[in-house]
């Protein structure tokens, strides 16, 4: 409790403490008049109070004006904003100053400030508008009742009435110019500032006054909370040797109440001159020989406030994202003083000649034989089966699982978009894949998306899983640096060492047992599974980013990030992307891709799945063992050419081959002997016919058919004259053959042509047999009787 007459007009009372940093702590402030005496409280009327807003000031504060003359009683106590409930006790100091108009209130007035001195505290109490003044008010801001922006002052604020000036002269060369009031935030008895810039033919004229720049509410540039209740604006392209007059005048924002729109603020004015525009460029071809999805990425330095791009594409972003052919680009940045920078970029080639297939040389085969096709190729982009999983925002309730291929996330599938499950850390033990949400460990299914929980971790904030491969093991990392191996079975996870660092945000181990760390204030560093000892690598040059995952590809030890930027307010993610980075140097080696994605990654892992680099297709498939192989067998049937696809993650090229089958080497002979000849050591002494297989100069077989005829003498003739008898001869339809001559039972009879080759082949059981020849055509034919040891030939003449 304190007590004090008041004086005459206004007076300001201030309550701050010693320590301005406390967060979510303050002093309140109670003022009372007393009506009788101290005996009991309820004698205590109240006057006025403050308790400043939550997050905003930590210093209470009244400006009012009392009855001159009369006692008042003002308690001070502590209160707390968020946390336990209940009060707190510091040390601070109680002023309590009689209000009268500042020397800066007008503009003629106006202090001085030096560019680049440190932060000076002034104050506007008992500041007024001069006549005439309040015609010079700011416009409102785009921001509306927010005033977030450049552009104006808050919409039913943007009038002048409590001002103080200030002026500034620019060097000789001009430049840009920053106006920081940031840094009010914290000083006892801040409120919500507002300013505006001028440039006066005559300080006491307001109609020669004309609005350089002014600004209200910052988004949170050094401030506490949602918004900078101080501006800081942003002059570009001064003209040099020039004096500008800065008004500072109170928000009194409803949103900010019950600040009031006088007190103390802190002010800085930084100047610097305009840098010559400037550009980075990361090109990368396309993927493919002849492809149209390359992509330049432009950061631009130098000049004057906000950059604006422009290709010869008609692009007018900084960055054409997998959408160019290799050429040459040209790129124009314009600054806010019409700077322009005018350079022409070039897109090379494909890394990857363009695919070549070949079939293999022509071969032959016998009919039955194999060969063995021999098929290579070269070039193009080798298959890459790696596979990215990602999950990211659907709803509150919902997240979404994507798989992916590492090198062209644009080729999505969406697995699941109903998970309930957040995932914060993702990592693959061979195909099975793994996850942390909340200290717990699941497992999840690749081809679902539902996870199934194993256990808890027991361990504090996990900002990885790494699985290393080399010794089989996986691992978990805390934010506070610390190491563990976990048993993906039971989630049981084991205490192997500390890093010693803390406020880690990401990290991953790779197959080499070396721990990559990135720590809050963008800092990498890498340390030994052995030892735990960190080592600053470098600081993380990926900007601007927002990290979420870094993760090791298990194929080639390579690591990766998924990044994401954010603008506007609420934030709003504009694009999300996936970055490869140097571990030795932190930089950003390459851009991947833009993952298409409006929403953050939560997490992500790689899965590597080992692969041939092409895929083969012979047509067609008949006669081949393995279509899909390289080198297929083919078993020979005729002549084929085949037709070989070979397909690379670009496409397919063709190249044909033919498999001839060589001839089989066929003969037929006919030959005549003498009944009793012989023939390759057989004895003839009836027609025949004898297939021999040779092996031919080719290595076919080659197929001998030798077709022998006994000839018969006048002997053998008159013998079967006797011993056979036909008739009719010639015969229409049936030969009826009487062999009363031949004693020798059973025989047969044969019908040959006069070429020898058997037409009709009947047994002779009776003396006296019928034989139908109704079927032959019309001609002279040989008849052959034969038994046991006897034979004879007749000829006859089929009608």
């Amino acid at each position: 409790w304190y007590s004090f007459v008041a004086p005459a007009g206004q007076i300001y009372i201030l309550a701050a403490p010693d320590d301005t940093s406390m967060a979510n702590l303050s002093y309140r402030m109670n003022l009372f008049t007393l009506n009788g005496d101290c005996s009991s409280l309820s004698n205590l009327e109240l006057v006025d109070c403050n308790a400043p807003q939550a997050g905003l000031q930590t210093a209470p504060a009244l400006l009012t004006t009392l009855e001159e003359g009369q006692t008042y009683y003002l308690q001070i106590s502590g209160s707390t904003f968020s946390g336990p409930s209940g009060v707190f006790s510091s040390t601070g100091c109680l002023s309590i100053i009689e209000v009268v108009a500042p020397a800066n209130d007008d503009a003629c007035n106006a202090i001085s400030l030096e560019l680049n001195a440190d932060p000076q505290v002034f104050t506007n109490l008992g500041a007024t508008a001069q006549p005439g003044e309040i015609a010079i008010s700011p416009p409102p801001g785009t921001g509306g009742p927010l005033a977030v922006g450049d552009d104006g002052w808050a919409l039913g604020t943007n009038f002048i009435d409590h001002s103080v000036w200030f002026s500034f002269t620019t060097p000789a060369e001009g430049g840009n110019i920053t106006i920081d009031l940031s840094s009010s935030l914290g000083v006892p008895g801040d409120f919500n500032t507002q300013l505006a810039v001028y440039e006066a033919t005559d300080c006491n004229d307001f109609s020669t006054y004309t609005l350089i720049g002014a600004a209200d509410n910052e988004l949170p540039t050094g401030g506490v909370g949602i918004f900078a209740i101080s501006p800081d604006l942003d002059l570009f392209c001064l003209e040099g040797n020039k004096t500008y007059y800065i008004l500072v005048d109170g928000g009194n924002s409803f949103l900010f109440q019950p600040i009031a729109g006088q007190g103390y603020f802190s002010i800085q004015i930084l100047g610097a001159g305009i840098q010559p525009l400037d550009a980075a460029i990361l090109a990368e071809g396309p993927d493919c020989p002849g492809g149209s999805n390359g992509s330049l990425i432009a950061r631009g330095t130098g000049g004057a406030g906000d950059l604006s791009y422009l290709w010869d594409t008609g692009d007018d972003t900084p960055a054409i994202i997998s959408s160019l052919s290799a050429g040459t680009y040209t790129l124009t940045i314009t600054d806010e003083c019409g700077a322009e920078y005018v350079e022409a970029f070039t897109v090379p080639e494909s890394a990857f000649s363009p695919l070549t297939a070949d079939a293999g040389t022509d071969d032959s085969a016998c009919g039955g034989g194999t060969v063995e096709l021999n098929a290579s190729a070269s070039g193009g982009l080798p298959i890459d089966t790696r596979r990215v999983f990602l999950q990211n925002t659907v709803s509150n309730e919902n997240r979404r699982l994507i798989s992916t291929e590492l090198e062209r996330p644009e080729l999505q599938d969406t697995i699941s978009s109903a998970l309930s499950v957040q995932f914060s850390e993702m990592e693959f033990v061979g195909d099975a894949l793994y996850a942390v949400s909340f200290n717990e460990l699941y497992q999840v299914n690749t081809a679902t998306g539902e996870p199934a929980l194993i256990g808890s971790l027991g361990l504090p904030s996990v900002v990885d899983l790494s699985y290393v491969p080399a010794s089989g093991t996986l691992y978990c990392l805390t934010s506070n640096g610390d190491v563990y191996e976990v048993d993906p079975a039971t989630a049981a996870a084991t205490f192997v060492i500390a890093t010693g660092l803390a406020e880690i945000n990401q990290a991953a181990i790779d197959n080499s047992g070396t721990i990559y760390l990135l720590t809050f204030d963008q800092n990498l560093y890498t340390a030994s599974l052995s030892t735990g000892e960190p080592t600053l690598v470098a600081p993380f040059t990926v900007n601007p980013i927002a990290i979420r995952g870094l993760e090791i590809d298990p194929t080639d030890g390579r690591m990766y990030l998924t990044a994401r930027t954010a603008n506007g307010f609420p934030s709003t993610y504009t694009w999300q992307s996936m970055n490869e980075v140097d571990k030795a140097t932190g930089a950003q080696v390459r851009f991947i891709r833009d993952l298409f994605s409006t929403t953050p990654t939560l997490a992500f892992a790689i899965q590597a799945r080992p692969a041939a680099p092409y895929q083969y297709d012979w047509t067609p498939a008949a006669g081949l063992d393995n279509p899909a192989s390289a080198s297929p067998v083919f078993t020979m049937e005729e002549t084929t050419t085949f037709t070989l696809a070979v397909s690379d993650a670009c496409g397919q090229t063709d190249d044909m081959v033919t498999v001839s089958r060589l001839p089989d080497a066929m003969a037929e002979v006919d030959l005549s002997l003498n009944m009793g000849d012989t023939y390759n050591g057989i004895v003839i002494n009836a027609d025949t016919t004898i297939t021999e297989v040779f092996t031919a100069a080719n290595g076919c077989d080659s197929i001998v058919t030798t077709n022998i005829m006994v000839i018969i003498n006048s002997a053998q003739e008159s013998w079967a004259a006797e011993a056979i008898r036909i008739s009719p001869n010639p015969a229409s339809t049936v030969l009826t053959i009487a062999t009363e001559g031949i004693a020798e039972r059973p025989a047969q009879a044969f019908v040959r042509d006069l070429n020898g080759r058997l037409l009709l082949s009947v047994p002779l059981r009776e003396a006296r047999q019928d034989l139908d020849v109704s079927a032959l055509p019309a001609g002279p034919y040989l008849l052959e009787l034969r038994s046991a040891r006897q034979f004879a030939v007749r000829r006859f003449v089929k009608l």
